[in-house]
């Protein structure tokens, strides 16, 4: 779940979930997400575990203008990566990004952790893909070995351009690289 909040504390609970949810995700991170993170912005949640015992998650916040700023730094890099007819998504997403009118945007991983049969891996996969993005290596040979996993997208390189293998329907594909409507709907459902 990606939401906004006027605090850096990661409190979903308090969150109006009409007016702070931008998207949500299902059971993986959305490719075009990762690029508003870096490692210094994983933080430890305690939750709730089935059977009331607790554990430590990782979750994602980051000041909402550097999140804006990293995006934008960050277009030309997913640009190479991503066929041509799914480019002009970035666009969208990036104009959902630019009109968040709070102080820090969150990613709350608690569903994608859980089902993680290793919750130490997932935290070393979770690094090493923002890793890869922020510091502007996401290609893909990166991308297959690094970061395919945690997005749920897989990617070949083609003749012209890359290809995407999986997942095959466009709703499912904009999905993995946007994210999808929560409540309200996003406008790159539409494209």
């Amino acid at each position: 779940m990606l939401w906004k909040s006027d605090s850096e504390i990661s409190v979903y609970d308090n969150c109006d979930e009409e007016k702070d949810i931008i998207a949500g995700s299902e059971y993986a991170i959305p490719l075009f997400w990762l690029g508003l993170f870096t490692e210094e912005d994983i933080r430890t949640d305690r939750i709730e575990m089935a059977g009331g015992s607790f554990a430590e998650c990782p979750n994602l916040v980051v000041a909402a203008k550097l999140a804006k700023e990293r995006a934008v730094a960050g277009k030309n890099e997913f640009m190479l990566l991503l066929p041509e007819n799914y480019r002009n998504l970035y666009d969208l997403w990036l104009k959902t990004i630019n009109e968040i009118d709070v102080g820090y945007i969150h990613m709350e991983m608690s569903e994608i952790w859980e089902i993680s049969n290793d919750s130490e891996l997932f935290l070393s996969e979770l690094k090493t893909a923002l890793n890869t993005i922020s510091n502007k290596k996401l290609d893909i040979l990166n991308f297959k070995k690094y970061i395919n996993n945690i997005t749920g997208l897989e990617i070949e390189k083609g003749n012209n351009e890359n290809i995407i293998l999986s997942p095959k329907k466009k709703e499912e594909i904009i999905s993995v690289l946007c994210g999808f409507s929560w409540i309200k709907e996003v406008i790159w459902e539409k494209a």
